[in-house]
C-alpha cells in the first residue's frame, strides 16, 4: 500500500471533493480517482458514495480514516527524525575527528 494512496484518501475525506482533494495534494483529479480506486482495489472495498456531488465515506472509509491519518503522521515523524540523527552523527564524527 503506498502511502500516497492514503494522503489522497485523507485530502478528499477532509474536503469533501475529487477537485478540491486533488487541488489539495496537487495532483490532476484523474491521478487522485486512479489513486483511490487503486486502494479500494487493494482493500476490497468503497470508502466513498457520491451523494448530491459530494464524496460521502462509506462504513469502511470511516474506519479506515483515523488509521490513515495515524499512518500519515508516523512517515511524517520519521522524515523529521532524519535531521536531528544528521546532527547527532555529525557531532559524533566531528568530535571523534578532534582526538
Amino acid at each position: 500500500m503506498q502511502t500516497n494512496c492514503l494522503r489522497h484518501f485523507v485530502e478528499v475525506a477532509e474536503k469533501g471533493s475529487i477537485s478540491a482533494g486533488a487541488a489539495s495534494a496537487f495532483v490532476t483529479p484523474q491521478g487522485l480517482s486512479r489513486s483511490l480506486s487503486s486502494l479500494e482495489t487493494e482493500l476490497g472495498c468503497s470508502l466513498f458514495s457520491k451523494h448530491q456531488g459530494r464524496m460521502l465515506l462509506t462504513v469502511f472509509g470511516e474506519a479506515l480514516l483515523p488509521e490513515a491519518k495515524a499512518i500519515l503522521r508516523h512517515e511524517q515523524a520519521m522524515v523529521d527524525l532524519v535531521p536531528s540523527i544528521r546532527s547527532a552523527e555529525e557531532g559524533r564524527v566531528s568530535s571523534g575527528a578532534s582526538l
